[in-house]
Order: structure tokens, then sequence, then C-alpha cells
């Protein structure tokens, strides 16, 4: 499982070019998930070249996945919808595509943030197309990496050496973030809080090494610290709608390993150590995390439920038959917390993103989720499928 290195090395990359195909092959295995139900399906990929798709970001309300997929032309960024498919992003300016290593989308998915090969950071909006952001002084382009739910507030990355992470909103415009230690080292923001208020990243810390940081308007930017015993590697990668609770990767004796961080609790590692886990989104309340650990794939957490392989959930706990599909990364959640996507692989080398719907702990109205013991969950929306066969545990 790629770690955060791997994460922060795709910036440095353009990627080949765009060709306006698609194609959409859904595989579904279970139903269309009512109250306490699970289910599993993958999205296919865009026609000609490697079988291939990658997620990057997931809306809010579980309805748009944004991803990469190989044609003959090579990479190329797609939005999916169930009524639409997988449908290629449109060449910025007419001319250029989009880079296939980050992007974001608003909770209804009618606005994404990524980055175009004339080099800068771009938003794109269903209704009124590309808007460039432009980089920051100094700089010779930007990455954009994060957006806001309702797509009126970025963050990203200028480029350059050092680079340095800026936050964008529709009022003001681009600011820099600067750095935790010098205003020549480097960051990078690689998420913004729902409300658009608060940015996330890592930055070159006061001690040696690279910090996790939380930003807002008012207090600038601030270390988050590390998990103890290791070198000083965090990375802030997502936070709660209202930036109160921050996810991501520390670096402790055993290695690297997920963390939530709070105001009150500070930085908690989350799972068992030696894991080499990494958080990469977390729900809008903060309460439920989604990741990849190397032992075990994609994850998902919760205070009550612990660090768990959605893969096993999936199987064990409702019945689901996965056909062969290893999951192999957890890469965001909506909004409710109950629908995840990520990468998933079949043995025979087919990659494809794939979206689990999993009824999370939470108080409400409740059904049971076997954990050798009884779990209650809550009842949630999720993203239907095509088929009638579900599977669920009933209280």
């Amino acid at each position: 499982m790629p770690h955060s290195t791997n994460l922060l090395s795709q910036y440095l990359f353009t990627k080949n070019p765009f060709h306006p195909l698609f194609v959409c092959t859904i595989l579904c295995l279970s139903a269309d998930p009512a109250t306490g139900q699970a289910s599993f399906s993958t999205i296919g990929d865009l026609p000609g070249g490697i079988h291939r798709s990658e997620a990057l970001a997931l809306s809010g309300d579980g309805s748009t996945i944004v991803g990469t997929s190989r044609s003959d032309s090579g990479s190329q960024v797609f939005r999916w919808r169930l009524s639409e498919g997988m449908v290629p992003m449109p060449l910025h300016d007419n001319q250029f595509p989009l880079i296939d290593s980050n992007a974001g989308v608003s909770y209804d998915g009618s606005s994404i943030i990524a980055s175009s090969l004339a080099g800068y950071a771009v938003r794109w909006n269903e209704q009124t197309g590309y808007q460039t952001i432009p980089a920051l002084p100094g700089y010779n382009g930007s990455f954009g990496i994060g957006i806001s739910d309702d797509g009126n507030a970025a963050v990203g990355s200028a480029m350059g050496i050092p680079g340095e992470a800026f936050y964008w909103n529709s009022t003001d415009g681009v600011t820099g973030l600067g750095s935790l230690r010098d205003p020549h080292e480097s960051s990078v923001s690689l998420g913004i809080s729902g409300n658009g208020q608060v940015a996330v990243g890592w930055s070159y810390s006061t001690v040696p090494g690279l910090e996790a940081f939380r930003w807002t308007q008012n207090e600038g930017m601030v270390g988050l610290g590390d998990l103890p015993g290791g070198h000083t590697r965090s990375y802030a990668h997502a936070a709660s709608y209202d930036g109160s609770v921050i996810v991501g990767q520390g670096h402790e004796a055993a290695g690297f390993r997920a963390f939530i961080w709070s105001q009150e609790s500070g930085m908690t590692p989350i799972g068992d150590p030696g894991l080499g886990s990494i958080a990469t989104d977390v729900s809008a309340d903060g309460k439920v995390v989604v990741g990849t650990a190397d032992q075990f794939g994609a994850f998902v957490w919760t205070q009550t439920m612990g660090m768990r392989s959605i893969a096993s959930i999936l199987a064990d706990d409702y019945g689901l038959d996965l056909q062969g599909w290893s999951l192999d990364r957890g890469i965001a959640i909506s909004a409710d917390g109950s629908t995840i996507i990520g990468d998933a692989r079949k043995p025979t080398g087919e990659r494809e993103v794939f979206i689990a719907t999993i009824p999370v702990p939470s108080p409400g109205s409740f059904v049971c989720l076997a954990l050798g013991g009884v779990i209650c969950t809550r009842r949630y929306r999720a993203i239907p499928s095509y088929t009638h066969a579900t599977h669920s545990n009933e209280c």
C-alpha cells in the first residue's frame, strides 16, 4: 500500500494526454442497500489501455466519484455518477487535460478542484465550466487538491522549490499559508473542511522533519505534532465538516500509523501499531474514518468498533461475495459515513474503483452488526446498485 511519500510524489508528475472516450461497466455484488444492508460494487474503466481505474475523491452526498482511468491515450480524470456512468472530464481551455494525481469534489458533485497540464489549479463547475486559480506571486504554477462542500473554497500547493500551501476562496482569491519553520520551507495543503474554513496538510517543522498542520484565517498555521517515539513525519489529510477533527498519518517507533486529532485529545493513534496505516478521510461529524493498512488493505474505523478491514466486514458480517476483488486502498467517505470508495484489485490484474456501503455504529434506529458481540448501527442512505440480493443483520 502506498504511504504519504507516494501520495506526495504524485504532485511532481505530469500524466498522459486526455482522450474523450468512456465506458461505464458496473459490477454489482449486492442490492440497493436499504436500512441495515451493506453493498459492494465496482465501476469499470475507460476503454482501451490497461484495465484500470483509481479513486481520487467522493462527494459528500455519496453520489459522485472523481478518479482516473487508462485508455489508449493514457491516464484521464473522470467523473462517475450512477445515472451517467464514467465520463471523462473535458479539456481545460479546450486543449489541456487534467493531471491524474489529485482532485477534490463538492458535496453535490457539481464542482471539482484539480490540476491542468497548463500548470495551474483549476475549478470546474458543471454549469460554468473551468476557472483557473492563479498561482501565488513568485511561483510558476499550482496543484489543486481539496474543495469545500459548496465549491467556493479550495486548497492545494504552489509549485516551486520550495512549494507553498495555498487557500483560495471565491471572494478573496488565493492566499499563501507559509510554513511552520521558515517562509522559505515547503508546505502542502492536502484537505479542507466541509465548511471551507479550515485547511490541513503538512509543513517542514521547527524540529527536523515534516509536521501535520491546521490552518484558519484567524489563527494561521498551527502544527499538530506527531505520534511519540518515531521521526517527525506527520501528515494531515482530511478534516470533519467544521475542522474540529483531523485525520492523517504519523510516525512512531513501529513505523507509520494512522491518527485522529481533536483540540481536546490531541493526536491519537488508531488501529494496532505496526500495521503501516494511513487515514485518508473522515465523515462530517468526525466519527468514522477510512484509510489503508498494509496488513489488510482498506479499513474503516470508529471509536466503538475500532479499525476493521472493509473486506472482512462485507464478507464476514454481511455475507457478501466479493468475487475475488481485494480491497487494497480506502480513499474517501461520504459525509454521513455510510459510503466508502477506494481501489480494488483482482488476482488476474484488473484494477477498479470500488463503492462499499456499510451501516456504521451510531445511536438512532438500530440494526445489529455481529462483531463477536452485538453493535447497533444507525440507518443511512446509500448509493443504489442494480440487483435485489441484499444482506443485513437484523436485531
